[in-house]
């Protein structure tokens, strides 16, 4: 169990990190993960989920790297196209699972989720800082998002 100093200081990092402008596009694993889901979606399902990845700006990395948080920031305010949205009545939800491997072995598991049917985050088991620039890494992905009629 963590201290009550260790835990306080974990909580003014998180706090922090949510202040922090972030980056202004995906990395080559981010995008490889995404990429690896859109092939495995309907094309009309994988150009929306391609048009939000093209159009995101701001890349928030929290919790040392396992929260990818998605953004397109549009005259300083974050905005979610319907456009670039999933037909869903849920605010949230996981629309895929993903595996990532290297060399046949599972390093890590994650989860990527949609907001009011957009795609939003990405939720990583491990820090992905680890083997994220590995270039011999597979993504295997399980969609889940059933399209609604």
């Amino acid at each position: 169990m963590e201290q009550p100093q260790e835990l306080i200081i974990n909580m003014l990092n998180k706090i922090l990190s949510l202040f922090k402008k972030g980056d202004s596009s995906l990395n080559s694993f981010e995008r490889k993960i995404l990429e690896s889901a859109a092939s495995e979606l309907p094309s009309e399902l994988a150009h929306i989920l391609m048009a939000r990845i093209n159009s995101i700006n701001l890349v928030q990395r929290i919790n040392d790297g396992q929260e990818v948080n998605c953004f397109e920031m549009v005259q300083r305010k974050p905005i979610l196209r319907s456009s670039h949205g999933f037909p869903t009545n849920l605010e949230e939800e996981v629309f895929a699972d993903f595996t990532v491997c290297i060399n046949g072995n599972t390093v890590c598991r994650g989860k990527l989720w949609l907001v009011n049917g957009v795609f939003f985050s990405i939720e990583y088991s491990d820090n992905p800082k680890y083997f994220a620039n590995e270039d011999n890494f597979q993504v295997h992905v399980k969609v889940m998002y059933k399209q609604k009629k």
